[in-house]
């Protein structure tokens, strides 16, 4: 007597047959988990989502106020917009690996004070804006920047400070920074959220 496997049950309740001819061709479904009315053969393999009467604009919707919802619920959980504490989060972090000083003086009194000045060109400025990149392009960015107080920034422009200490403070950086190229905001504990 040979051994007889059930057949398997499709979620809409029709029974998914082992094999059938299709197009002429005998093929085996035995693998299947979707019958041939809810999953017709050759059709891409996808998450089933069911019929749907929705356009791809009301998708879009739907999915932009879900968005919405879980930005409006960290919005009121920080009190602030979550974006803007993402950004001052990981600015915070990019300063504190730099050291939370001037590089050329030493003035650490007022953290937001310091700017990333660019001693060799520069792509795109490093602005609140800016902290919401990839980790990998920040890094390629602040790897062209020194952290310099407003005073040692505004020396450098007109030609006051010393070359000698920026390529000094350049080279810190690089040392500093140059590790974090191949990780990302997730992996240093600062995600989107």
């Amino acid at each position: 007597m040979p051994y007889s496997v059930p057949l398997k049950i499709c979620s809409c309740g029709r029974e998914i047959p082992r094999t059938a001819v299709i197009a002429g061709k005998r093929r085996q479904l035995h693998m299947r988990v979707r019958c041939l009315v809810c999953l017709p053969f050759g059709s891409p393999r996808r998450r089933w989502t069911g019929f749907t009467t929705q356009t791809p604009d009301e998708r879009a919707a739907k999915k932009r106020a879900k968005m919405q919802r879980l930005y409006q619920s960290r919005r009121e959980e920080l009190g602030r917009c979550p974006i803007s504490a993402m950004r001052s989060r990981r600015r915070k972090f990019i300063v504190d690996l730099l050291g939370s000083a001037c590089m050329t003086c030493g003035y650490k009194k007022c953290v937001e004070a310091l700017n990333f000045h660019h001693i060799h060109g520069k792509e795109y400025p490093l602005t609140a804006s800016a902290f919401q990149k990839r980790l990998s392009k920040i890094v390629s960015e602040i790897l062209r920047c020194v952290l310099l107080c407003p005073n040692c920034h505004a020396e450098d422009h007109a030609g006051v400070l010393s070359s000698r200490k920026l390529e000094r403070a350049a080279a810190k950086v690089v040392r500093l920074v140059t590790p974090l190229k191949c990780s990302t905001w997730r992996r240093l504990g600062l995600p989107y959220w």
